[in-house]
């Protein structure tokens, strides 16, 4: 896996479509190296601190070859590079594989996968599309959040060094399907229950304590 890009963003009201949102979906390209903090990228902030931020969800990761499956899928959209409002674009960032909890070394910062990206209405906006929440959720391809474990810089070209795998193997499409209720296998709630590093609010929702 790679840094093939870096996105930031401060809140600021903004047009999305037809809509005004206060939102920092809309993030721009940085070249120079950007410090990861336990709170996310510098020059980087959510507009919604209800749903987004947090040391949980510091930062967005999503895989670049996704773009390829989306523009191929709905080619009546347009799918620039950071459309989803990631603050990284990964190189060779599986989904399927990446589970909960797994730890990755990046220069001199320590990473922890944490959870899926659960689609809001503002994706929808920033798309153009009312119906592309739906689109997002069967097309499973949610990408991860990151807890930032040890801050420091990352830039672009930056290669990820597995640590540690998640203890329950519990993968970001399996837990994605789970929140989102496409998928109830009690095997799959047993994995969510075996990992230490659930976020508390995802343990609320997953496995009703």
């Amino acid at each position: 896996m790679k840094i093939l890009a870096i996105h930031t963003a401060l809140p600021k009201q903004r047009p999305l479509g037809d809509i005004q949102k206060y939102t920092s979906i809309v993030k721009q390209p940085n070249i120079s190296p950007v410090k990861a903090t336990k709170l996310g990228l510098e020059g980087d902030a959510p507009g919604n601190t209800k749903f987004h931020g947090g040391e949980d969800k510091a930062i967005y990761a999503y895989g670049h070859q996704h773009y390829v499956w989306w523009k191929n899928r709905y080619p009546e959209l347009d799918f620039p590079v950071g459309v989803f409002g990631e603050n990284l674009v990964v190189e060779g960032m599986d989904d399927a594989s990446l589970c909960v909890g797994d730890r990755f070394q990046v220069g001199a910062v320590v990473l922890e996968v944490t959870t899926p990206r659960i689609p809001c209405m503002t994706l929808s906006a920033r798309m153009g599309d009312k119906e592309f929440q739906k689109k997002f959720l069967a097309a499973r391809k949610p990408g991860a959040y990151l807890k930032v474990v040890k801050e420091g810089e990352l830039a672009v070209g930056m290669e990820w060094e597995l640590l540690e795998k998640g203890s329950a193997g519990l993968t970001q499409v399996e837990a994605f399907l789970l929140y989102t209720g496409q998928a109830q296998e009690e095997a799959l709630v047993a994995k969510a229950a075996k990992e230490p590093r659930l976020p508390e609010e995802w343990q609320q929702k997953l496995l009703k304590v």
